[in-house]
């Protein structure tokens, strides 16, 4: 019996899960309501998870239009993040060459940003667009203008806008973000602000914008983010179940 006995709270000291919550990393504190309760987290879960309910997440693309790594992200990659996860995030691109030394940087940012002011979907235009700068701003947009069946009074709007005063005032905002940019100022392109949060740490969420969006966004519902993360995660193609 007492053999019985000690093999019983052997197993149990080998099953036994202790979590130490000073050391669980931050981006999981909201993600189980077990684990805020007994980490005592309700209060910065609670304004979160309010705060953040069936609210898209702001992601800004700060990029420059002749830069290819730009131009690649955004008319490969970032195109499927918008159609996939358009509903989660809500992405704005921020075409920051508009005092470049180039004049064809300054030109294609200026370019860039009126299309953004007067096109109903920017992102998935510039894509078009991006793909085609190396004819100029003017000629790509032409040609994006017919592919996209854009009105001709959006067309009027940005061509206007390019050839006057708007379009430089536009472009320079936008170069404005890099100084206002917070904590840490970009120092590359493309570079990616999270919830108006600029660091380097989270520039990885680059190749997988689509993780961010599935990992961060909270529904309407809220025990769906609490409770069915896990599950929206897993993809039963990559995991054996365990049979308990």
């Amino acid at each position: 019996m007492l053999l019985i006995f000690a093999l019983l709270v052997i197993a149990g000291s080998v099953h036994a899960s202790v979590i130490d919550c000073d050391q669980v990393p931050p981006a999981f504190w909201c993600l189980n309501q077990t684990l805020i309760e007994e980490c005592g987290w309700n209060v910065p879960c609670s304004k979160y998870l309010a705060k953040s309910k069936g609210q898209k997440i702001p992601v800004t693309v700060m990029y420059l239009t002749q830069c290819p790594a730009c131009r690649r992200y955004i008319s490969g990659e970032l195109q499927e993040v918008y159609s996939n996860h358009g509903d989660k995030l809500d992405i704005e691109l921020a075409p920051v060459g508009g005092d470049h030394k180039y004049p064809k940087e300054v030109n294609g940012s200026k370019y860039d940003a009126c299309l953004i002011k007067y096109v109903k979907e920017p992102v998935p235009f510039i894509g078009c667009v991006e793909q085609r700068i190396d004819q100029g701003p003017e000629a790509a947009g032409q040609e994006c203008f017919k592919q996209f069946q854009t009105d001709a009074a959006t067309i009027d709007h940005v061509n206007r806008c390019y050839k006057e005063a708007e379009g430089e005032e536009l472009a320079k905002a936008y170069v404005a973000r890099i100084y206002s940019a917070h904590p840490t100022r970009p120092h590359v392109v493309p570079w990616f602000v999270i919830s108006n949060v600029s660091l380097k740490a989270i520039q990885g969420y680059r190749n997988d914008l689509g993780f961010a969006a599935k990992h961060f966004y909270v529904p309407n519902d809220v025990s769906k983010k609490i409770f069915l993360t896990e599950d929206k995660l897993v993809n039963n193609n990559n995991v054996c179940h365990l049979e308990l």
